[in-house]
């Protein structure tokens, strides 16, 4: 019996601690939009939403303390930074208005990604570096015995 109420107990306790942490995801995210790290903020407004999808003006972390809380506008502005149009216009169409960090109203950021949607301006999310520029096999060879000569 006492092992089932301390299972119990640790459940309760977890998921508790899982409830309670969207709004930490939200408030790190935040951070993240103002250095402009996007993945960063895709992810913690990924998972702030799926702790709480509900947007409000006035939202209750913990206790008594409540904040401006729109992860849609944040994570809408991350995928349109990083050239995911359609996943942009999707959640800025979702939110109910920007939040503290107001990097533009709703309805132009969505004209925006409209338009770089049209026009094809997909922006690439690979860090490679492109390829070495190829050397004529030939030339190098004439190159090193003249250096050889000299």
């Amino acid at each position: 019996m006492k092992r089932h109420a301390f299972l119990a107990i640790v459940l309760l306790a977890i998921a508790t601690t899982a409830l309670a942490s969207w709004y930490d995801d939200y408030n790190e995210g935040v951070k993240a939009v103002a250095t402009g790290r996007w993945q960063v903020v895709i992810q913690k407004m990924t998972a702030a939403i799926a702790g709480n999808s509900k947007e409000n003006d006035n939202a209750r972390t913990y206790g008594n303390i409540f904040i401006n809380y729109h992860p849609y506008y944040y994570r809408g502005l991350a995928y349109l930074r990083t050239g995911r149009y359609e996943q942009a216009i999707s959640d800025f169409e979702k939110t109910s208005g920007p939040g503290e960090i107001d990097r533009g109203s709703i309805e132009n950021l969505i004209q925006e990604a409209k338009m770089k949607q049209a026009a094809g301006n997909v922006g690439t999310t690979t860090t490679e570096p492109p390829p070495p520029p190829a050397i004529d096999p030939e030339l190098r060879q004439r190159v090193n015995v003249a250096v050889n000569a000299a």
